[in-house]
């Protein structure tokens, strides 16, 4: 009896070795997925796609380039949703770079509440032959109202929000060739109410690594009555355009947005910084009156 017992003891730490085994395999399997090779899966889409491609002028094609990032920013503006924004941008001939979600990096990131940052989106013109970078930003609500020096104004002439403020985008644990040219890049700030501010030049990045936009954000009274403001940086978008070798090179992509007020101000923004989140650093003096947040996931592109 005594060495039954043993021998059902000895059967039951066997079974029990051999379930566990099983598990900790199982957990590795699901721990590591399948990774994906994004510069193929970008070129397969040049391929797939090659026979709509039309050969423009350059005049032509620098106005499909003007024409497809005007779009894309009215888009933004009008507050559609990414499948809204997949479907108009398919009618345009552009295609979605799509990712399969186990090859992202997606990490929970601080936010603030009054602000929704878009994550970005990658795009191949099928027609131009060439790939189009966006991403947008908007405030919930009037989160902003309270950084404005006074509450109430004799006219509505503008004033600023603090120092300026950045929008922008950027790429990190980047690999791949990076042989390709931003062709054209876009940024667009609007109140809401038709007050808009432009810029085609980044004042930060050349577009390897990322590119922000410095604007002064400014709020003025449209009416009389001392509580109707509009906020210049409700809204905000960017558009960058490549030459087709942005095939041959990968990374990942955030958002970033960085908000001051009072008498700060941003001090200087480092693409590149490996200490820093997200890889890049943005620097703002007086560090109690301003901040900066990311998207919550990455694009892979």
């Amino acid at each position: 009896m005594k060495r039954f017992k043993k021998f059902l003891f000895l059967a039951m730490l066997v079974a029990m070795s051999f379930g566990f085994n099983n598990v900790v395999n199982a957990e590795e399997k699901f721990e590591k997925p399948k990774e994906v090779d994004i510069v193929k899966l970008k070129q397969d889409i040049v391929n797939q796609n090659s026979n709509k491609q039309i050969y423009f002028t350059k005049s032509d094609l620098d106005a499909r380039t003007s024409f497809i990032e005007e779009e894309i920013h009215k888009m933004y503006a009008k507050g559609l949703t990414e499948e809204e924004i997949t479907k108009q941008a398919e009618e345009l001939g552009l295609v979605e770079l799509i990712v399969p979600e186990e090859s992202a990096n997606n990490v929970p990131t601080s936010d603030r509440a009054n602000v929704s940052l878009g994550k970005p989106s990658i795009f191949y013109d099928s027609l131009a032959k060439q790939w189009v970078v966006s991403t947008s930003a908007n405030w919930l609500n009037k989160g902003w109202k309270g950084d404005i020096p006074s509450c109430c104004f004799s006219t509505t002439k503008a004033v600023d929000v603090g120092g300026a403020d950045a929008f922008g985008i950027t790429y990190y644990n980047t690999s791949g060739t990076y042989n390709t040219a931003v062709k054209s890049s876009s940024f667009v700030a609007t109140s809401g109410n038709g007050w808009v501010k432009n810029s085609g030049s980044p004042s930060h990045g050349n577009g390897k690594l990322g590119v922000a936009f410095e604007f002064q954000d400014q709020a003025r009274l449209l009416t009389n009555c001392c509580d109707n403001f509009e906020f210049l940086g409700n809204n905000m978008s960017i558009v960058m355009t490549y030459d087709s070798n942005f095939s041959n090179f990968h990374g990942y992509a955030r958002t970033f947005y960085t908000h001051t007020w009072d008498k700060a101000g941003i001090t200087s923004i480092n693409f590149g910084a490996s200490s820093s989140s997200f890889g890049v650093n943005v620097v703002v003096s007086n560090t109690s009156y301003g901040w900066t947040i990311y998207n919550g996931s990455d694009a892979t592109f």
